[in-house]
């Protein structure tokens, strides 16, 4: 990901954290927790994708305060320029 001049990698921890992290590789920001997975597609993958986009999906998962399993998908859009 690029923001001004600077670059930054999103990372999914072995713990299930999802971060953003810095050239330097030090932690920016706490996206989300209980991360099952992370996937990117691109045109390559789907090609109902315009060339500039990069579908982005996560999947999560945790226990509710009962012990019953919750689990969710969250699915969005990078759209690159240049």
């Amino acid at each position: 990901l690029e923001w001004g001049s600077e670059l930054y990698t999103i990372r999914r921890e072995a713990d299930g954290t999802l971060g953003i992290f810095d050239a330097s590789d030090t932690l920016q920001w706490t996206c989300g927790r209980s991360i099952q997975s992370v996937t990117f597609e691109t045109v390559v993958e789907d090609s109902l994708l315009h060339y500039q986009e990069i579908r982005v999906t996560i999947v999560a998962s945790r226990n509710a305060s009962d012990g019953t399993p919750i689990s969710y998908t969250a699915s969005g859009s990078v759209h690159m320029r240049n």
